[in-house]
């Protein structure tokens, strides 16, 4: 039987080009790497010393409301890339990014522009 996790697992497109690949890491969690429009590698990240959006920790909310939250930032800094599934999606094809961030913190907001429009992401038949 499959965990609901590895629904979020393969790799996602954005109708703007942004791409995400995730993998399964254990039970509650897989890795991320994001990458920008027209790119072949992993976005910079210049709000965290310009490191790769490469495998970044993704982590499962089992209890709550069933979505992934992708740190991009250092542990703590509470920034992050929500993905969760399109309502009526029974095939698990189609992602609603959002970010996340505490309301006081408004270091990370000019970072916003850096993903995307935060359009849909299909799933890619490979």
């Amino acid at each position: 039987m499959r965990s609901y996790i590895e629904n979020y697992c393969g790799t996602w497109k954005s109708t703007s080009g942004y791409q995400l690949e995730i993998k399964l890491a254990d039970a509650e969690h897989v890795t991320v790497t994001f990458t920008s429009a027209g790119e072949i590698n992993p976005m910079l990240r210049p709000w965290h010393d310009n490191s790769p959006a490469f495998e970044m920790l993704g982590s499962f909310d089992s209890e709550g409301s069933s979505t992934l939250d992708v740190e991009l930032s250092n542990e703590g800094a509470e920034f992050y890339l929500n993905l969760s599934f399109e309502p009526y999606d029974e095939k698990y094809q189609t992602l609603t990014p959002s970010i996340i961030q505490r309301a006081e913190d408004e270091k990370f907001r000019k970072f916003h522009r850096l993903l995307g429009p935060l359009d849909s992401f299909n799933k890619c038949v490979l």
